[in-house]
This record gives C-alpha cells, structure tokens and sequence, in this order.
C-alpha cells in the first residue's frame, strides 16, 4: 500500500467515525434544551412526592380518641372526653382515661407536676398532642401518648 492509499483510507476511517459519532451523539442546541427540562421536570416531581411524603408526618392530624388505635406510631392530637383521671400520692404522675373506664379507648400518661389535675380534666373534652404508642395494657395494648409537658394538651 502506498503512501498515498494509506492517508486516503485514514481520511475515510476517520470521516466515517466522525459521521457516526454526529449521528449517535447529536450536539445540537435542541437536544441540550430537551435534556434540561427533563432534568428539571424529574427534579420538580422528586420535589413535590417529597413534601408529600413528609408534610403528613410533621402535621398533626385530629383524631377521636375511638379511633387512635388506627394511628399506632403517627404523630397526632387525640380529642375525646376524659372519663377518669388516676394520680399517685405524690401527685407526680397521672393517667387520663379516655372512653370506658374498663375499657378505655385511650389512655395518656402524664408526668408533670401537679396536683388536682382530678378537678383540671375530669368529664372535659381533652385534646393531647404527640406521637400515639401502643404500649400499655398487653397483648394488643391501648393506644397512649406520654406528656411530659403541659403544652401537649388542650382543653376544648
């Protein structure tokens, strides 16, 4: 192969793998712009299932304190009557009950200082803000919330 031949078929691989590389990999402006708005467009939706996915978790519904056992380990204020309140002698810890006195609904444990918190709850339709456990009362438990601080409740 002469000299000539060998730079005439460089010339034609080269261009040849030029013309594939345009073909497959296009570097026109209209490519670039499409690739953008599928990037934003993608990003905006991860967005938006994001501030779903987290907005039900940091907003506390309102709950019946019936119902509080459907919402085992979500954060919540449950509202019902308080049909009986129990405290120790040393009025550091209290349990309001909720619903049926033998079989409650809800319960929520109270370890704030206070006394008469009898006269403060007792027959009061009572709101308690936090997240709802089901730790008391075995084997299926009864739906609670522990309040450490007064604010996590509401007198309705």
């Amino acid at each position: 192969m002469t000299d000539r031949e060998h730079s005439l078929l460089q010339f034609v691989t080269t261009d040849s793998l030029q013309n594939i590389l345009v073909k497959t990999h296009p570097s026109s402006p209209i490519c670039g712009r499409s690739s953008l708005i599928l990037a934003v467009l993608f990003l905006s939706v991860a967005l938006v299932l994001t501030i779903i996915l987290i907005e039900p978790s940091s907003a506390q519904k309102q709950i019946q304190s019936e119902d509080a056992a459907e919402f085992v380990g979500y954060l919540g204020n449950v509202c019902g009557r308080v049909t009986s309140v129990g405290q120790d002698s040393q009025d550091r810890f209290a349990a309001l009950t909720f619903g049926d006195s033998k079989d409650p609904s809800f319960v929520t444990f109270i370890s704030i200082r206070g006394s008469n918190l009898q006269r403060k709850y007792a027959g009061k339709d009572v709101c308690v803000g936090g997240r709802i456990t089901n730790e008391v009362g075995e084997p299926e438990g009864i739906p609670s919330i522990m309040v450490a601080d007064e604010s996590q409740l509401s007198i309705e």
